[in-house]
């Protein structure tokens, strides 16, 4: 269960709520994954209606919910009459899922963008918004990245990326074709509640609670800036915002922290007596860059507010307590 608590405790700029104060109505497909809970959660103490379009019914029984998937033309169709506003995080987002099931990982991540993009044209959606990665940052050369920096398509290494870097040519390609208007969002790597139980921090977490040894792909220095899932949702919130239209914009953590890091906080904060082991790494892994915040700063007044180890011990807390 999400700690709707942290949502109401975050303090948004209320320039930006007064921004966006007319916008009553917003559709989250994939709503009921980690991200689309806090998102959901966070909306509706803003007064914010918001229906979930997913295979799977969300948490809060109270949200008007359809039963889509993606793959589904018609149904979807159907779904996104009256849509104003509609958010993309339906996606196969476990990089093993992605290499070990390409066809329906791809059916999915690709053609099931494309189905919400042909439905929104029909419906005359305002503005499509998709959850991107900053994952696709490791096909550029460059070590300090912003949304200029160039991303090479000659050679990317996992096809989880390749089906982001698809996505967001396929909704630009939209926009320039049939003017439909978009956000792409650029994620920093979300940790949390209800996240993927195969991401490095839930894996962690779940063997130090066994008392199981912690095992590294690599060498453990590859980093991240992690993500907590409420910044996420203060993230989405953000880019109802008008300056977010037709823009590609990152949103990363606060702090670059190494996967070595990570178990050592695990270990620290739940079993002082587990091993941790390095064994070989996985191909096309996200070896991390330092992405910069400075557009959604300057443009949506949007920065991380959580910090790693805080937002560790808020995910180990809830862990414990279910």
């Amino acid at each position: 269960m999400l700690d709707v608590t942290v949502s109401l405790k975050i303090i948004f700029d209320m320039k930006i709520l007064r921004e966006i104060d007319k916008i009553k109505n917003v559709v989250i497909i994939g709503g009921s994954g980690c991200i689309g809970t806090a998102t959901s959660n966070y909306f509706t103490t803003l007064g914010i209606s918001v229906t979930v379009i997913d295979i799977v019914p969300p948490e809060d029984s109270n949200l008007n919910y359809i039963h889509c998937d993606i793959r589904n033309f018609k149904d979807l169709n159907k779904a996104l009459n009256g849509a104003e506003y509609v958010y993309i995080l339906a996606a196969i987002s476990d990089a093993n899922e992605n290499s070990s099931s390409p066809l329906k990982s791809m059916d999915i991540n690709i053609g099931g963008i494309n189905n919400v993009l042909i439905a929104s044209r029909n419906n005359k959606v305002k503005r499509v918004i998709f959850s991107s990665t900053v994952w696709v940052y490791s096909e550029s050369e460059e070590t300090n990245v912003n949304e200029d920096s160039i991303i090479s398509s000659n050679n990317v290494e996992h096809n989880y990326t390749a089906s982001k870097i698809a996505g967001e040519m396929l909704i630009r390609s939209y926009c320039n074709l049939y003017n439909l208007n978009y956000t792409i969002m650029r994620y920093g790597i979300a940790y949390g509640p209800k996240t993927n139980s195969n991401t490095a921090i839930s894996n962690f977490i779940n063997k130090a609670l066994n008392g199981e040894s912690i095992y590294i792909n690599g060498d453990g220095k590859a980093y991240r800036n992690f993500m907590y899932i409420t910044d996420h949702a203060r993230a989405n919130l953000s880019v109802l915002h008008k300056n977010a239209i037709n823009q590609t914009i990152n949103f990363d953590g606060p702090e670059s922290i190494t996967i070595k890091t990570v178990a050592d906080l695990v270990k620290k904060h739940i079993n002082k007596k587990i091993k941790i082991k390095c064994i070989d790494g996985k191909p096309g892994d996200y070896k991390g860059r330092n992405v910069s915040n400075d557009k959604s700063f300057n443009l949506l007044d949007w920065k991380p507010k959580v910090f790693f180890e805080e937002g560790l011990k808020k995910q180990i807390k809830i862990l414990c307590q279910e």
